[in-house]
């Protein structure tokens, strides 16, 4: 069985609070979470996760239990080969405003980190504007622009681009042109306002 304190007080809190959250969130709980904490097939790498909270709090701000709980699931892999992600596909849903630029982009960034451990990681934010891939991508400039000094020691970074000097891993946005995207090695795509595609 899966033990991951922040998962645990997050499901703690929704049973004891079933006014504070929705029904997808309980079934998801259920059908899906619960479950997955049982199998006996499924590796949580706990060490890398707890780095990729630290590294967001650092850099970034204070996480929400509920952020903690979404970013412990990009951490679950097959026991028998840990290159196969138990979740390969993540929908997060949320209203207008409350912060999903902010929600992603720190763990998008840690994943580019040597801490993270994967080399040519690349990261491609896909929007149907080129503005609102430029929104989401900021977030990541801004934070490496407001600590330049030490930042400047484990990237490069442009107005179009993030490169971590240790993985060579890049950060880039992109709007939803099909033309883009070819030969791009992406191992990671986040669709910003998915539903418009």
């Amino acid at each position: 069985m899966i033990c991951c304190k922040e998962i645990n007080e997050y499901i703690e809190f929704v049973e004891q609070n079933p006014l504070e959250t929705d029904e997808e969130i309980k079934l998801l709980i259920k059908n899906i979470v619960k479950p997955t904490l049982s199998r006996d097939d499924v590796f949580f790498d706990e060490e890398t996760f707890q780095r990729a909270v630290k590294y967001c709090e650092k850099w970034y701000y204070k996480l929400f239990p509920y952020q903690k709980f979404a970013y412990a699931l990009f951490f679950m892999y097959d026991k028998n080969n840990t290159d196969i992600v138990t979740f390969p596909d993540i929908l997060i849903l949320m209203a207008r405003g409350n912060g999903k630029d902010g929600m992603i982009m720190p763990l998008a960034n840690f994943m580019q980190t040597h801490f993270y451990g994967v080399r040519n990681y690349n990261i491609d934010i896909v929007a149907t504007s080129e503005e609102q891939a430029l929104n989401s991508f900021n977030v990541v400039y801004n934070m490496l622009e407001s600590n330049k000094n030490i930042m400047k020691k484990y990237f490069y970074w442009n107005k179009t681009q993030v490169i971590n000097k240790q993985t060579h891993s890049i950060l880039r946005y992109n709007t939803a042109n099909a033309k883009t995207k070819d030969g791009k090695q992406t191992g990671m795509i986040i669709f910003n306002e998915l539903h418009a595609y």
